[in-house]
């Protein structure tokens, strides 16, 4: 290689792609533009500029420099001169006329004002999509997040509003609860002491007429009746309590054992006391049948029934000729 155009002429790839810048698709661009007439082919060639081609031509000085090794043994060498090195001097850069100038320079500001232009471009898309996007994720996410945070926060104080009502009800529920268990205990005891007397009147029923069962005239007839009476009206006070309790079926029962015993009585009354009787037999009656189906109808009939035996049936009540009605 004589110089540095020969060496363009005939580097293969490899040698060519030892310079730093020489892709191996830039080497196979040499290889197949050669050969070379002079140093202004080469710079036709795309990709290689004339820095590059600079550098190549360095690294050809470069390895131009250096020795070459020895292929003769050492003792054959002493007698034999040292082979010159073969300089090579760089080719001179080719001079560039005013148009070849300006138009490099054109082309200069073409690519600035392109690389300008596209900066631009891409500056003002981005500027567009942001003030047309920004609005639009406001709307879609910003508006959205905020109607739930505020919903949220209705919600949470309409829970604590809610849960304080439900409070203040669970207490009153069970202050009534407490009063509704109190009155309970109460008509039970209630309930208790009327039965407890009942069955003292009915020992001394028993006793009575065990003891006078010859002699019913005169004191012990009387006193018969009364306990009678006041055996009645306590069965009565009796069903008036499961009455409150709504235990219609024993109330009905009470009702019925009253019933049966003022009829006992009839026979055993003098004949102005049977008309108040058969004013509480007749009351009685439609109490029975208005229970257990019309509750609150039989309240008022055995309230009257009571309060005609708790005046010991006076004279003058008269029957007003009561007609039981039939229960539907």
């Amino acid at each position: 290689m004589s110089d540095f155009l020969e060496f363009l002429n005939t580097a293969d790839s490899e040698t060519l792609q030892k310079t730093a810048g020489i892709t191996p698709a830039l080497a196979e661009r040499i290889s197949a533009a050669r050969p070379f007439a002079s140093l202004e082919d080469c710079q036709r060639i795309s990709g290689l500029g004339e820095k590059l081609l600079q550098r190549l031509q360095d690294s050809f000085n470069q390895a131009s420099d250096q020795p070459v090794p020895p292929a003769l043994p050492v003792a054959l060498e002493v007698s034999r001169p040292a082979p010159q090195a073969q300089h090579f001097a760089p080719a001179p850069q080719p001079k560039l006329d005013f148009g070849q100038r300006l138009g490099r320079a054109f082309m200069g500001l073409l690519k600035f004002l392109s690389i300008l232009l596209i900066s631009a471009i891409i500056l003002g898309g981005i500027g567009a999509a942001l003030y047309i996007g920004l609005p639009y994720l406001y709307e879609i996410y910003v508006v959205p997040v905020n109607q739930n945070t505020t919903r949220i926060s209705e919600l949470v104080t309409q829970q604590a509003q809610d849960v304080t009502a439900l409070k203040a009800e669970i207490t009153e529920l069970q202050l009534r609860l407490t009063e509704a268990e109190q009155q309970r205990v109460s008509l039970e005891a209630s309930l208790a002491a009327h039965t407890l007397s009942l069955a003292k009147l009915e020992e001394m029923q028993t006793t009575l007429n065990t003891t006078a069962s010859e002699q019913r005239q005169g004191l012990n007839a009387e006193l018969s009746r009364q306990i009678k009476l006041t055996r009645a009206i306590e069965i009565l006070s009796r069903a008036r309590l499961y009455l409150s309790q709504s235990n219609f079926g024993q109330a009905r029962a009470d009702v019925q054992s009253a019933y049966d015993l003022l009829a006992q009585l009839q026979t055993e009354l003098a004949q102005e006391q049977q008309l108040p009787l058969n004013a509480v037999l007749a009351r009685l009656n439609l109490a029975l049948g208005n229970l257990p189906d019309f509750p609150v109808i039989a309240v008022d009939d055995l309230d009257i029934a009571w309060n005609l035996l708790i005046n010991d049936l006076p004279d003058g009540v008269e029957s007003a000729e009561i007609t039981p009605t039939a229960t539907p």
